[in-house]
């Protein structure tokens, strides 16, 4: 079989062998408005714990990226390892990697109290280590201890 991806349903008002999905889903999935897709309902375990990955630093820079996710994870009633889904705040989208899930690969978030945890973000440049200048006066005191 190809590529797997989650989701739950928001309503049964699509047309018999229709399902209407979500551009990011579509991306994840790589299929075009039209394609077909197999679809099979399961019972999937209620999140406990997920690991995310922004693409940009622009994200973490927001004044409260923890609490703008949580916010909008309400959106999204599965999440899956693997899947990147699309966060809209100030007019922006937002890229997010989801790294792994617990309890499964896959988990249920609707009434789920998820513990999240970030990822540095894939453009992220570690800053280089602070340089060390010699203090010349701890030289001079050593020159000066030699010549006592």
């Amino acid at each position: 079989m190809g590529i797997k991806s989650y989701c739950g349903v928001l309503e049964f008002s699509a047309d018999e062998g229709v399902c209407y999905i979500p551009y990011w889903m579509m991306n994840n999935l790589c299929v075009q408005e039209g394609s077909e897709v197999i679809i099979r309902s399961m019972n999937l375990q209620k999140g406990t714990f997920v690991v995310l990955k922004p693409h940009e630093t622009k994200f973490i820079d927001l004044a409260n990226p923890k609490a703008i996710l949580e916010q909008e994870l309400t959106h999204y009633s599965v999440l899956h390892k693997g899947d990147t889904i699309n966060i809209t705040y100030g007019g922006r989208e937002y890229a997010i990697d989801i790294v792994s899930c617990k309890p499964d690969d896959q988990i249920c978030c609707v009434e789920a109290d998820i513990e999240v945890e970030f990822q540095a973000p894939k453009d992220y440049v570690e800053p280089p280590p602070p340089e060390f200048k010699k203090n010349n006066s701890a030289i001079e005191r050593a020159e000066e201890k030699k010549n006592q």
